[in-house]
């Protein structure tokens, strides 16, 4: 048999005739696409087009009913107005596989998404109040959710579009031990519901992680610093946790900065000798519980008169 349109050998209309005369179509789409990526589709936002550009082309092609889709490949062009559309179709017809390319277009028109309508108009939700010695920059931060910056003694607060997200803020900087304190202010109504503008306050302890305090009658090194901050004393090298409640207050007493290099000169049953490779001087340290050997290279800490090996 051959087909009656073109005379291609087959079984009644060939693919291409029977496409020419009931072609595949997509319906007309128009979405709002923020400069953020962001896009408006059926009166939702989201988030990302580029992943949901496939998904929308599926739902709206229009295919004759003799034709069983198989799958689809998308290859979109981001115009200025518009999102051109190379959509290649695999599927059945006649019970013979095919593949064919359809050329069609999304219309888009320019519009600021509500995230970026709150940024650009100052709104916010809550304050977070930081009080560190770490720049903004340090903190990774997500911008997209700060509408405005402010710098103030000892930190900065932020002013922030989603409470959401400063409660994110508040567990995650709580998990690494700083001190956490909130309260809320009322600040209006909104579909009869009371609405609430809230303000973390979110305080970062005076040691880092690698500093030495003094603590309980022990010289402690800060390994790890969170809630609970693990701990390492620097005599008899044992390590603990120690809640972050229970160090608030204490204040460095060396920083891991003031770590010295040095080598182990001697060792005797009485202790090291361990020279001093800053000001070359050769200090005794009793009791080391360190297994040292001669030359061996080490780090060494001074606190007042004492030498530590670490």
């Amino acid at each position: 048999m051959f087909c009656p349109r073109c005379g291609r050998k087959g079984h009644g209309l060939c693919i291409d005739c029977f496409l020419e005369e009931n072609p595949v179509k997509l319906r007309d789409i128009k979405i709002s696409l923020c400069a953020c990526g962001n896009y408006l589709y059926r009166g939702h936002w989201s988030k990302k087009i580029t992943d949901s550009i496939e998904r929308i082309v599926e739902k709206n092609l229009i295919l004759p009913s003799e034709i069983r889709l198989k799958g689809t490949r998308i290859l979109p062009r981001f115009r200025c107005n518009r999102i051109d559309l190379e959509i290649w179709i695999s599927g059945l017809y006649g019970g013979r596989e095919f593949r064919k390319k359809i050329d069609a277009n999304i219309e888009i028109e320019r519009r600021e998404c509500p995230e970026c309508s709150k940024l650009s108009s100052g709104y916010y939700e809550a304050i977070v109040q930081f009080r560190t010695k770490k720049s903004v920059a340090d903190l990774n931060l997500n911008p997209r959710f700060i509408s405005k910056i402010k710098k103030v003694r000892g930190g900065f607060d932020l002013y922030v579009v989603s409470s959401g997200y400063a409660r994110q803020l508040r567990r995650r900087f709580d998990d690494l031990g700083f001190r956490i304190r909130e309260s809320s202010k009322l600040v209006g109504k909104k579909n009869g519901k009371n609405v609430y503008r809230i303000s973390i306050s979110i305080e970062e302890p005076d040691f880092e992680e690698g500093d030495f305090l003094r603590y309980g009658g022990e010289i402690i090194q800060i390994l790890r610093r969170g809630k609970s901050s693990l701990c390492r004393n620097i005599v008899n090298k044992k390590r603990k946790t120690i809640t972050i409640s229970n160090l608030r207050g204490y204040t460095p007493i060396a920083k891991r900065s003031d770590l010295r290099e040095g080598v182990v000169t001697m060792v005797s049953p009485e202790g090291v000798q361990v020279l001093d490779l800053k000001d070359n001087k050769t200090y005794e340290v009793k009791n080391e519980t360190l297994d040292l050997e001669p030359g061996q290279e080490v780090d060494i800490l001074k606190i007042g008169k004492e030498i530590y090996i670490l």
